[in-house]
């Protein structure tokens, strides 16, 4: 756009200001030939139908296994638990359909706006992740409990702390929930099984035990492409 400026003339107006999420479809429908116009766009709704239709399955299998039949402790037949998932999946589309009116006010980009919504709840599932991997005091109820004050903290950060740039929840949001997880399951006793073979320090003597990898060298080529792609990019 900075060499072409007269683009962003074409683009729609919205609160005062071009509507930058609309370039591609604007630069396709105005440059593109007629035949190819058509081929692109529908590549670009499949593309999001890909992302949607995966979203939207995940939610209703995860809400069925983790609630109906593992919290509720239900047990259904074949028929039923089809008819089930279909409920679920059309009212987590219902519910993400109704979201998609309210993310626009979020922030002028739609990338910003995902990954501020990302932030809230990616730091807190980092820091369940690392109370499995990294210590084996942890359990159940203490992991939930740090997820839940993970994110409610980020939620704070984002309604009234706004000094705090939405990066930082990410962070933030995982220091909290591996601290409150690791220290509620301190404070509150419960009984559980043994967990050492779950942690990082448990799988790197297994893996030293029957791979025997020097994982050295591939650190070190790791580290030297990293400076390869990076000093190809200054170049360029």
């Amino acid at each position: 756009m900075a060499k072409h400026p007269e683009f962003v003339n074409l683009l729609p107006i919205e609160n005062g200001s071009p509507n930058y999420n609309l370039s591609v479809p604007v630069f396709v429908i105005k440059y593109f030939p007629i035949g190819a116009v058509g081929l692109v766009m529908v590549g670009l709704f499949s593309a999001a139908m890909s992302s949607l239709d995966s979203t939207i399955n995940s939610l209703s299998a995860t809400t069925m296994q983790d609630i109906f039949k593992s919290f509720l402790n239900k047990n259904y037949s074949e028929k039923q638990e089809l008819y089930l998932s279909k409920i679920l999946t059309i009212f987590w589309g219902t519910v993400c359909t109704i979201f998609a009116f309210f993310v626009g006010n979020i922030s002028d980009s739609i990338i910003v706006s995902m990954n501020k919504i990302g932030s809230l709840a990616n730091g807190p599932i980092l820091g369940v992740f690392l109370l499995g991997i990294l210590t084996t005091k942890a359990h159940g109820p203490g992991a939930i409990f740090g997820l839940v004050v993970g994110f409610a903290i980020n939620a704070i950060c984002w309604l009234y702390v706004p000094q705090i740039s939405w990066p930082w929840w990410n962070a933030i949001g995982c220091v909290i929930c591996f601290i409150g997880g690791l220290g509620f399951s301190l404070i509150v006793k419960k009984e559980q099984g043994d967990m050492t073979w779950l942690t990082y320090e448990s799988f790197k003597q297994s893996s030293a035990e029957n791979f025997k990898i020097d994982w050295k060298k591939y650190y070190y080529i790791l580290a030297g492409w990293g400076i390869v792609i990076f000093a190809i990019s200054a170049a360029l």
